[in-house]
């Protein structure tokens, strides 16, 4: 107990200088750790003064030989310390990066440089082989073999690039069996191989290091490069290396190579790397294609004509050599900007109470809920104790139970019934109902790039607006016309040009944040106020989080007339359990008010009218109030009758949706939120944990679905508990 608190004390004072510099105190406690860890990795090797002497310098053990440390004791590069204090270099769309499946769905503009995906292979309740990139059929381990024979050769490799799980080199023998990393294995043994797989794992060609780096140089290596995208306007590579490559898992030795020219020191030889020029060019278009991500290192083996991307990184290592000036000075900026940045106290309170209600959730909560939506079932608790429909003690039963108590009237629950509902409780539990891959739409700046395939079916994405080292950036994005500034003035040039446009966070909910830009020949709007291009240029500079410029969605003149202010928007539920089967589950339409303004949110004052899913006709329209459904016939500021409308398009809507879900198999659970327009109609958003509705209303289908998805995460977490 004594040595106890003693190490805590003496902890304490190691990581209050790392405060004091600018740490937070979670980041200066893993620091502490990972001294503490490098010393008993190295303490065989190095005496522990040299050790303590080392990391008083902010670098670890591994650090000594690469730099020199002990022969250089002014040694200047940015240290393991500060490159750790820089952590996380990137926002959170260095998701985009962080697997070859991703990637390759995200940017298909620069398909060239991937390697050939065939299947994505997943596992929900069993592993499964998705056909890539579209799910059209169901598909097995026998269907690799098939396409092994044709091919010859092939890759069965983790999708994420930092993954430890294990990858396979798999040749084709002949029918009775395949070549594994070497070794024969019969087709049944392989087939019990995928069957066995719990990662995401992809099915591709495999990259050849056949082509040679430069010429006289036969050794096989790939080309690791350094790239920053906030240097300016610009990308910039900042560092090269060429990396020797033992059996294509073991990386070797660094050399060098000099950005301007392709020059490879190597042996005192003066070598050119092979087609440097269109490599820089490649990898140059592919970063200005990610402006939202800072630093990043792409790394390629050469081919033919090109290049192939076998690794990303949103956090890479630095180099063990032939590190530049430009990195150097680089990383070192990022350091003087970020110490440079004001933490308020309030910074660390609020992060302080953030800690504090995640441990308190792992601890005390149901296990497998997330912290975000344990909070907000308690503020829904909250809200919930102020509804006056019902006493205390019906409110203490309902939320015994999982649901809100005015659930009890409008699912009429009783003890006998009330086993029957998803509860609003297990619903916060499920989340997240999809894997990792929900990434791709669980934003609109994602979604927009990974919908490419669909482009004539979403709006216009001009402009990715965010803070970047606590300065405004307005990056350009994929539908935004040449020779169109990147600031406000282009905003607002569009706007004229347009007369209206949308401005919103790439991750909002419920209509938050929405803006309505408008302009007409007496000025400038913005949600129906005026305003100047001062106004708007203020209105961007203020949000704190990204937002996006899109272009405004002109419902068709049959929806508009029943209120003209919103985009009347359809919630389309799908279900694809098999990856290459979705179903429409429930369809219902969301109607603005005056009460809404500009959205069509059904909880602040709108109107809900479900959708036949066979016929798009629309029947029994509700508005809300004190969250109880009444009939809503009439729209009550325009006097449109609502039901029997006709939804147009309705078939060429039901035919796209589904086949969006074959294009991203790997999702099973996704709300659309669809604008019909005059000729088609866009989508807005994709949903990855929908708002509940009418759950009384679903069908046996959609309770078993979430039945089904309560037990298997059950199962989950009670194994978890059995290996802890």
């Amino acid at each position: 107990m004594c040595k106890r608190v003693i190490n805590r004390v003496r902890k304490e004072f190691a990581i209050r200088e790392n405060i004091k510099n600018g740490f937070s105190r979670r980041a200066a406690s893993q620091w502490y750790n990972k001294e503490k860890r490098d010393t008993h990795k190295w303490e065989d090797v190095y005496p522990k003064r040299v050790l303590k002497e080392v990391h008083k310098r902010g670098f670890l053990a591994e650090s000594i030989e690469d730099l020199h440390l002990l022969e250089n004791a002014n040694c200047d590069r940015i240290s393991d310390r500060d490159y750790f204090y820089l952590q996380p270099l990137n926002s959170s769309f260095s998701k985009w990066i962080e697997d070859m499946n991703t990637m390759s769905r995200m940017f298909p503009q620069h398909s060239r440089y991937f390697l050939k995906i065939y299947y994505s292979l997943i596992h929900r309740d069993e592993t499964m082989v998705l056909q890539y990139p579209n799910a059209l059929k169901p598909c097995s381990a026998e269907d690799i073999v098939v396409l092994l024979k044709e091919k010859q050769k092939l890759q069965v490799c983790p999708a994420f690039w930092a993954s430890k799980a294990e990858k396979y080199d798999i040749d084709y023998c002949d029918a009775q069996s395949v070549c594994v990393n070497g070794a024969p294995m019969r087709n049944e043994d392989f087939y019990e191989l995928v069957e066995s797989m719990k990662a995401n794992y992809l099915v591709c060609d495999r990259p050849d290091y056949a082509c040679p780096v430069s010429e006289g140089w036969d050794q096989p290596a790939f080309l690791k490069v350094y790239v920053a995208n906030d240097c300016g306007e610009d990308s910039k590579i900042l560092c090269a290396l060429a990396e020797e490559v033992t059996d294509e898992d073991c990386a070797g030795r660094q050399y060098p190579i000099e950005v301007a020219t392709g020059q490879l020191a190597l042996n005192d030889l003066a070598l050119t790397v092979n087609n440097w020029e269109n490599v820089k060019r490649g990898i140059l278009d592919l970063a200005s294609d990610m402006k939202q991500i800072s630093f990043f290192t792409v790394s390629v083996v050469l081919c033919d004509g090109g290049f192939k991307i076998i690794h990303c990184s949103a956090l890479p290592q630095l180099p063990r050599n032939g590190y530049t000036e430009a990195l150097d000075e680089y990383l070192k900026e990022r350091v003087r900007l970020k110490k440079a940045q004001v933490i308020t106290p309030a910074d660390r309170k609020k992060a302080f109470k953030i800690s504090m209600f995640t441990k308190f959730v792992r601890r005390f909560c149901k296990p497998g809920i997330r912290p975000y939506m344990q909070r907000l079932w308690f503020d829904s608790v909250k809200n919930d104790l102020k509804y006056k429909g019902t006493t205390l003690g019906q409110k203490l039963w309902a939320w015994k139970r999982g649901f809100l108590s005015y659930r009890i009237e409008q699912y009429g629950l009783t003890e006998q019934n009330y086993k029957n509902f998803l509860s609003d409780y297990q619903y916060h539990w499920l989340n997240r109902i999809n894997n990792v891959y929900q990434k791709w739409v669980n934003d609109k700046t994602s979604f927009r790039a990974v919908m490419t395939p669909f482009k004539e079916y979403i709006p216009d994405y001009y402009f990715s607006v965010y803070k970047e080292h606590n300065a405004m950036r307005i990056v350009r994005m994929q539908d935004c016309p040449d020779g169109v500034p990147c600031d406000y003035t282009g905003v607002c040039r569009l706007l004229r040009e347009q007369g209206k446009l949308v401005f919103k966070p790439s991750a909002g909910t419920h209509g938050d944040g929405f803006y309505c830009l408008a302009y007409d020949e007496n000025g400038y709007y913005i949600n129906g106020e005026p305003t100047t291009e001062k106004g708007i240029d203020e209105l961007l500079k203020r949000q704190k989080s990204f937002y996006i410029v899109t272009s405004y969605i002109k419902m068709h003149p049959d929806l508009k007339k029943i209120y003209p202010q919103s985009v009347n928007s359809i919630r389309i539920m799908v279900i694809n359990r098999d990856g290459y089967n979705p179903k429409i589950m429930q369809t219902y339409m969301r109607i603005g008010s005056s009460k809404t303004g500009f959205t069509d949110n059904v909880g602040y004052g709108g109107i809900c009218a479900m959708i036949n899913m066979e016929t798009g006709v629309m029947y029994d329209p509700e508005s809300l109030r004190d969250h109880m459904y009444y009939p809503c016939p009439k729209h009550p500021d325009t006097g449109t009758e609502i039901a029997g409308i006709k939804i147009p398009h309705w078939d060429l809507v039901c035919r796209k949706v589904v086949e969006i879900c074959r294009m991203m198999p790997e999702l099973e659970y996704l709300g659309f939120d669809i604008a019909v327009t005059e000729d088609a109609f866009n989508v807005m958003e994709i949903n990855i944990h929908q708002d509940l509705h009418k759950v009384a209303l679903h069908s046996d289908e959609i309770r078993a679905f979430y039945a089904d998805k309560i037990r298997y995460k059950e199962m989950l977490y009670s194994r978890s508990e059995i290996d802890e």
